[in-house]
């Protein structure tokens, strides 16, 4: 295998003078320190404070989730499955966990919240100091590759998201992916290829699969802009096919998270999208000039009135970033110029179906209509400018003459004139924001606080507009005074990196809000409710009115709802899906997107049955012995607990997690749900199966009363000892998923698909244990290849290693 020798600029020439020999050690260490810097500004407080990040998905997803895998594996199992969701989910299947993402071991070391916070501060770092790098790569100096990577890792699609925690995840391995296919595409050396299959892997890994997929459309118009600016074109794009190889090495090493995966979305609703869904998240039109002013239809700080949700609708790459892109476009650089159009078309593809190139791309590339969320290419624009702006300030830096700085200077002038006329005519101008308030009002309900509001959100208008056109004015000013001698090259870099990250900064900072830190796995009273009684009890689905005010309550998409603690509460109190997972309590419905297609379809039935009628036979099946509700449910509801803001009922008709049935009917598929609707239908002496059980041998046992008592349960080990005086099936309300077995004293039976979506097994007369076990199919398979690639990888790796390390002392 080949060596790389030192990088060299990818590009025809160098952009600007070769830089002075470094006089020590530190002039390579000041641009990870800003870097460094900035991080521990934005995410001091929940690193080394008393405080915690907590918004959005954060609390409602992630820290639940992480907890449970914590707890059980401090406990001593590695959980596969989650028995707490939806009456059970897979846990290795889920795409968006990353059971097997090796960074994510630091939560067995620190606090849920705390290691979140590590998480994402060192992610951040990943994302700059990677792009960094791939400046450096195109011959960038260090100040403009400084630019870069602040630019982008502080940028509204890579900070907004920090509450999605496995998307940002996914987010460090972009520039360094864009790395080392650079270096293949333009070399052609073999250790290239192995890298660029390490950190695919790794971004497979940390578990957002539209990423992946979105950084493979990147390497594509990446190899384009390479071919379009170097000899060899032909060459560049058998390149290209050379990195599939290397794309189907991530997929050896990633198998243990692939398969599991592949197997669940055969299983799951999220394969179910009606037509035009994958649309749904689009960025619309007026959204693009948020790449320029970010705050326009305002923040969750305030109030935001735009489309769907601004963290996903936050573009922002930095005002000043913008006007050095420019420069370099402008300044003729064909590799700038590249990589502007695939920044442009990145944001096209972003706009969803508001044109029709997304559409014809969906149907060439079916994979793209897996997803809902267009607007998440804005990730690859955003990385785009920021390197395009880095080659702008070295046209700055190195110019021999004043164009540059006259085309920066105009494009600043131009950019300010924009901000400033987006609050006189734009959707930033009084009487829109006055409008579009006033349309939020009903739902926050903050009608006598309207004027209060208003003139909140005409100021964050007011404040981005400002900040924006401040930066580009300050840029302006810089370059005049370098271009008429009166700045030193050292100082206009310096003071380029200054107003950038102070830009970047103070839009960044009001995004991710704390709360003062408390114990997450401590239940509040409302919790302990639902703690009492034998395992596998759960709550209901929650009504309609108690869900609109949790949204109401928690603000959601118009704002960030009520400061710190109170959100948490309000959280907790309202039994928001999934909180509850923390303190260990089961639950029949969720916050997921896996949700599996047969339970799905009978959670559906509940509910309809639930519209006509205050209890359903089919909730009573699925253990839902507590219901929560805004006011008293009626008889035979009973009241356990009750505030201000949730009525906690129990109901007496609930069935035990297990129980055992006599009496069989077999019917098809399609009829199993109206059987179970219909009167005749008693869940406690009759299972509906979709083929006829073997009954089990064994004499009968006189005056023996039926009985199930569960025994052991642990997420992936349900064991029941039962007793019946004549052959019967046990029912278990556990959807029926692939992976689950199950044994009568030792001894393999067949699970039997019962009541639709659930399981159950026969057990002949007597006494008997009966133990399922869940072990996903596919999993030693699975195993067995990751540990094989990941083997030949590490070993590939080593063997460079030697040879760079030999060559060196030679």
């Amino acid at each position: 295998m080949q060596s790389d020798p030192s990088p060299r600029p990818a590009t025809d020439a160098p952009c600007h003078p070769a830089p002075p020999p470094p006089r020590a050690g530190l002039a390579r260490l000041w641009a990870p320190a800003a870097l460094l810097a900035a991080v521990l500004l934005l995410f001091w407080e929940p690193l080394f404070g008393n405080r915690m990040l907590y918004y959005g998905d954060l609390l409602l997803y992630y820290y639940p989730h992480y907890s449970f895998i914590t707890s059980a594996i401090q406990q001593g199992t590695i959980p596969l499955w989650n028995p707490h969701l939806f009456s059970g989910i897979p846990v290795l299947g889920h795409p968006l966990i990353g059971l097997a993402y090796p960074p994510n071991l630091i939560y067995l070391v620190l606090p849920v919240d705390r290691a979140t916070a590590w998480s994402l501060a060192a992610h951040v770092f990943a994302t700059g100091w990677w792009t960094f790098l791939f400046a450096r790569e195109q011959g960038c100096s260090r100040p403009a590759a400084a630019v870069a990577g602040l630019a982008f890792m502080l940028s509204g699609p890579v900070i907004a998201q920090t509450p999605k925690v496995a998307q940002l995840h996914t987010f460090p391995w972009i520039p360094l992916i864009m790395l080392f296919a650079h270096r293949a595409l333009v070399t052609g050396r073999r250790e290239n290829y192995l890298w660029l299959a390490g950190a695919l892997a790794m971004q497979i890994l940390a578990a957002s699969p539209q990423t992946v997929v979105i950084t493979g459309v990147a390497i594509a118009g990446y190899a384009i802009v390479v071919a379009a600016h170097r000899p060899g074109a032909r060459q560049v794009l058998r390149r290209l096919a050379a990195i599939g190889g290397s794309a189907a090495a991530a997929a050896v090493i990633a198998a243990i998270y692939l398969i599991p995966v592949a197997v669940l979305a055969r299983q799951s609703v999220r394969l179910g999208f009606v037509p035009g869904s994958i649309f749904t998240f689009r960025l619309e039109w007026p959204h693009v000039l948020s790449i320029l002013v970010p705050n326009l239809f305002g923040n969750p700080e305030v109030v935001y009135w735009g489309a769907w949700n601004y963290h996903e609708m936050a573009g922002y790459v930095g005002a000043a970033t913008l006007a050095l892109a420019a420069t370099a476009v402008a300044g003729r650089d064909r590799w700038a110029v590249g990589m502007g159009i695939m920044a442009a078309a990145a944001l096209v593809l972003a706009l969803g179906d508001n044109t029709p190139v997304y559409p014809a791309a969906v149907r060439i590339f079916p994979v793209l209509g897996l997803f809902r969320v267009p607007a998440r290419f804005l990730i690859i624009s955003t990385f785009a400018v920021a390197t395009v702006a880095a080659r702008g300030l070295d046209h700055l830096l190195g110019a021999e003459g004043r164009r540059p700085a006259h085309t920066a200077m105009g494009a600043a002038g131009v950019l300010a004139a924009a901000c400033l006329l987006t609050r006189v005519g734009g959707p930033g101008a009084p009487a829109s924001v006055h409008e579009a308030v006033a349309k939020i009002l009903p739902f926050l309900a903050l009608q006598r606080l309207a004027g209060q509001v208003t003139a909140a959100a005409s100021a964050v208008v007011w404040m981005s507009v400002l900040t924006s056109a401040a930066v580009l004015l300050a840029l302006l000013l810089l370059v005049a005074a370098h271009a008429r001698g009166r700045l030193t090259r050292q100082a206009l870099a310096a003071g380029v990196v200054a107003i950038t990250a102070a830009d970047l900064l103070l839009f960044a900072r009001p995004l991710n809000p704390t709360a003062p830190r408390i114990p997450l796995r401590e239940p509040a009273p409302v919790e302990s409710v639902l703690l009492e009684g034998p395992p596998g009890q759960r709550l209901g689905p929650l009504e309609e009115a108690l869900q609109n005010e949790r949204h109401r309550t928690l603000g959601f998409i118009h704002n960030f709802g009520p400061p710190g603690g109170a959100y948490i509460a309000a959280a907790r109190n309202l039994l928001v899906p999934n909180v509850s997972l923390m303190v260990g309590a089961s639950s029949t419905v969720g916050l997921e997107g896996v949700i599996l297609t047969s339970y799905d379809r009978y959670l559906s039935a509940v509910l309809e049955e639930l519209r006509v009628a205050p209890t359903s036979k089919l909730l009573d099946f699925l253990g839902a012995r507590y219901m929560a509700s805004l006011a008293p449910l009626p008889p035979p509801y009973r009241i356990r607990y009750r505030t201000s803001s949730i009525t906690i009922s129990e109901n007496p008709h609930a069935l035990p997690h297990g129980y055992l049935v006599t009496r069989v009917v077999v019917t098809d598929r399609g009829n199993v749900l109206p059987v179970m609707r219909s009167r005749a239908f008693d869940p406690r002496t009759t299972v509906v199966l979709e083929e006829v059980p073997q009954k089990p041998a064994g004499p009968p046992v006189p005056g023996a009363a039926p009985r199930a008592v569960e025994q052991v349960s642990s997420p992936n080990r349900v064991v029941f000892r039962v007793r019946s005086p004549g052959p019967a099936i046990l029912v278990v309300s556990d959807p029926y998923y692939p992976g689950w077995t199950a044994t009568v004293d030792g001894r393999e039976t067949r699970i039997l698909r019962a009541n639709y979506a659930f399981r159950a097994v026969s057990v002949p007369s007597g006494e008997h244990e009966v133990v399922f076990t869940y072990r996903p199919r596919g999993l030693w398979a699975a195993l067995a290849i990751s540990a094989l690639g990941a083997a030949v990888w590490t070993g590939l790796a080593l063997r460079v290693w030697t040879r760079r390390r030999r060559r060196r002392e030679a």
